[in-house]
């Protein structure tokens, strides 16, 4: 559950700044996660994959093939409503003698958040910001990038960097995770677009 959580909260903070700006602290603003899908119909679909590399000899790393915990990300918009959208996700994931797929899992995204809950989260998390062109899919995509900065309960430092694209259903072209503990690095995560399909 604390993996799924910090993820969506940092994924909260990065897209939600530029519409909380300006706005009053109970103030409702737009869901990046709901924004990220709203424009696109039912049956759009995203796969990414997820690559996370262990330093040689470590201890998570021997549990994988090559040191590499590897698995595909499938979504698939289900509905899209003024109030919420429904992401339907399966995960597979590559084991070292084994392929293994969890079932459907839905994910119910409200279309508003408050603004409070952005901004504290944008303190805690050190966000910075830009823009960067990144190339996925044959494409060159126009990407705002947005970096969050983490300490975990046991004095890891979580960097995550995302970049964003509205042209790709749920709107995420590419994430960094570097995991270090103290100057090393012991684990790092890159998230890419295997497919993505807008429906007709």
């Amino acid at each position: 559950m604390l993996r799924r959580f910090l993820p969506a909260l940092a994924a909260l903070t990065c897209l939600a700044l530029a519409t909380a700006r300006g706005a009053d602290a109970d103030d409702l603003v737009t869901n990046p996660r709901y924004k990220g899908w709203a424009n696109f119909k039912p049956g759009a679909t995203i796969t990414h994959k997820e690559k996370t590399r262990f330093p040689t000899g470590s201890p998570s790393g021997k549990y994988y093939p090559d040191g590499v915990d590897e698995r595909d990300i499938s979504y698939k918009l289900v509905s899209v409503t003024p109030e919420k959208i429904v992401v339907e996700t399966v995960v597979t994931d590559y084991e070292l003698l084994s392929q293994v797929e969890a079932a459907p899992t839905r994910i119910i995204y409200p279309a508003k958040v408050k603004r409070a809950y952005v901004e504290e989260a944008h303190e805690q998390l050190k966000v910075k910001e830009g823009k960067e062109d990144v190339e996925a899919l044959g494409k060159t995509y126009k990407c705002e990038w947005y970096e969050t900065t983490r300490t975990t309960a046991d004095g890891e430092v979580v960097t995550r960097k995302r970049w964003i694209a509205a042209e790709i259903p749920g709107g995420i072209v590419k994430e960094l995770t570097v995991t270090r503990r103290g100057n090393q690095v012991i684990a790092e995560t890159t998230t890419t677009v295997l497919q993505a399909k807008a429906a007709e």
